[in-house]
């Protein structure tokens, strides 16, 4: 993942950097016909640039058409399971996903089952139910069944066409800081000033742009699901796939919920029994998405 991704994202920042290059060395002690036939040149090259740059932050948009039909046909496997507490929400069932979690990655989450006990001991004394820490616990757990390196753990989960749509979203990031770069490289004429000053100057934006894509793209997947959810009872593999978006943004996501009717529905299994044969290591014995996991 790591390899593939700065690949995409060197072969992105250097796209024009030949012909920056080649500009940058030019001087203006030539003819008229000369100076005008690199003013042409720079200009085509500001154009080129800059319809690449927004056809890629427009593409994306538009990609999410496809992408959420694809989305509807794929069918959810047992991974959501991960993902959830099974049954009524306790701490009975809170370390029953714990051990499965635990299962599955083969290392023991110490520092979570210290936590869900400090939840319950607050919990109890307050005589409150143990479901106050509901939403605190979920986001604690999901994101802990990714492992220590969760973003690439989440990514090797997704399917092909998943990943291409978060390796898109990340070169978003580095679209404004290209096109600052190039800039740069024409306006000083050296590359390694403006690969400087490029980075620097369009950092900023783009973490903007990158951040408001990634926003908007989980805005409206959460308004399919919910439509999805309101329609047919449940939204199906987007409930694992925005999951997943969320282990591989590193929690800067929002999944979907649902209930334990709508798990029972998807899983066939009664989820309503609190018993820990529901987390059984046997049940995760299928391939997950990928067969990776």
């Amino acid at each position: 993942m790591k390899v593939f991704l700065s690949y995409m994202i060197l072969l992105m920042l250097f796209s024009f950097q030949g012909k920056a290059q080649t500009l940058a060395y030019k001087t203006y002690e030539f003819e008229k016909e000369e100076q005008d036939l690199t003013y042409y040149r720079v200009e085509y090259l500001e154009k080129t640039l800059l319809y690449l740059s927004c056809s890629i932050i427009i593409s994306f948009f538009v990609n999410l058409i496809p992408f959420i039909f694809w989305i509807k046909k794929q069918k959810p496997t047992s991974e959501f399971m991960m993902y959830q507490v099974r049954g009524k929400f306790s701490y009975f069932s809170v370390l029953a996903w714990v051990d499965a979690i635990e299962k599955v990655l083969g290392k023991p989450l110490k520092k979570q089952r210290i936590l869900l006990a400090n939840y319950y001991v607050i919990s109890t004394q307050k005589n409150r139910p143990f479901a106050m820490y509901k939403r605190h616990t979920e986001n604690t757990l999901y994101l802990a069944s990714f492992g220590e390196n969760k973003r690439a753990t989440a990514f090797n989960r997704m399917r092909i066409y998943p990943q291409i749509v978060f390796i898109w979203s990340v070169l978003i990031l580095f679209v404004p800081i290209n096109y600052a770069v190039v800039r740069f490289s024409m306006e000083t004429y050296s590359c390694g000033v403006g690969i400087f000053v490029g980075f620097f100057t369009g950092v900023v934006p783009g973490m903007f742009a990158f951040t408001f894509t990634k926003r908007i793209a989980n805005y409206i997947l959460n308004l399919v699901g919910k439509y999805w959810i309101r329609i047919n009872g449940d939204a199906g593999y987007l409930h694992e796939l925005m999951h997943q978006f969320s282990g591989v943004y590193n929690g800067h996501w929002n999944p979907i919920e649902w209930d334990d009717s709508v798990k029972n529905k998807i899983s066939g299994l009664d989820t309503s029994k609190e018993t820990i044969e529901y987390i059984n290591f046997t049940f995760f014995k299928g391939g997950g998405s990928k067969g990776h996991w």
